[in-house]
C-alpha cells in the first residue's frame, strides 16, 4: 500500500511538472531551459524510483529471507531438541534396561557363582572325607591281618646209618652218617597260603 501511494504521488507530481514546463516553454520560448530542467527532473525521478524499487525489493526480499531463515532456524531448533530428547530418552531407556538386566544377571551370576563354589567345596570335602575313611579302613584291616598271621613250621629229619664189619687182624669200624633236613614253612595271611620249602643236606 505504501508503494502504491508512492507511485501515485510521483505520477501526479510528474504530470504537474510536465504541464508546468510546457506552459513555461510556450510563454518564454526557452526550449533549452525547459529541456535541461526536464532532463534533470526525469533523471532524479528515475533514480529515485529505481532506488525505491530496489529498496523495497531488497527490503521485502530480506524480510522474506529473514522470515524464512527464522522459520528454518525455528524448524532446526525444534528438530534439534526433538532429536536431543529422543536420543536422551533412548539413551536413558537403553541404560535402564542395560542396568536392569545387568544387575539381574549379576545377581543370578553371583548366586550361581556362590552355588558353584559351595558345590565345589562340598564335593572336595566329601571326597576328602570319603578318601580319609577308606584309608583308615584299609589300615585297620592290614593291622588285623598282621595280628592274625599264623606260621606253621614242619621239620623232617632222616638219619641213615650203615655199619660194615670185616674180620681181620685189625678191626675197623666205619660209620657213615647221612643227615637230611627238610624244613617246610607255611605262612597263611588272610586265606593266602605261601609255602616255602628249604632242604639242607
Amino acid at each position: 500500500m505504501r508503494l502504491y501511494y508512492y507511485y501515485y504521488y510521483y505520477y501526479y507530481y510528474y504530470y504537474y511538472y510536465y504541464y508546468y514546463y510546457y506552459y513555461y516553454y510556450n510563454n518564454n520560448n526557452n526550449y533549452y531551459y525547459y529541456y535541461y530542467y526536464y532532463y534533470y527532473y526525469f533523471y532524479f525521478y528515475y533514480y529515485y524510483y529505481y532506488y525505491y524499487y530496489y529498496y523495497y525489493y531488497y527490503y521485502y526480499y530480506h524480510y522474506y529471507y529473514y522470515y524464512y531463515y527464522y522459520y528454518y532456524y525455528y524448524y532446526y531448533y525444534y528438530y534439534y531438541y526433538y532429536y536431543y530428547f529422543y536420543y536422551y530418552y533412548y539413551y536413558y531407556y537403553y541404560y535402564y534396561y542395560y542396568y536392569y538386566y545387568y544387575y539381574r544377571y549379576y545377581r543370578y551370576y553371583r548366586y550361581y557363582y556362590y552355588y558353584y563354589y559351595y558345590y565345589y567345596y562340598y564335593y572336595y570335602y566329601y571326597y576328602y572325607y570319603y578318601y580319609y575313611s577308606i584309608t583308615t579302613a584299609i589300615t585297620t584291616t592290614t593291622t588285623t591281618s598282621t595280628t592274625t598271621t599264623s606260621t606253621t613250621t614242619t621239620t623232617c629229619t632222616t638219619t641213615t646209618t650203615t655199619t660194615t664189619t670185616t674180620t681181620t687182624t685189625t678191626t675197623t669200624t666205619t660209620t657213615t652218617t647221612t643227615t637230611t633236613s627238610t624244613t617246610i614253612t607255611t605262612t597263611t595271611i588272610n586265606t593266602t597260603t605261601t609255602t616255602t620249602t628249604t632242604t639242607y643236606t
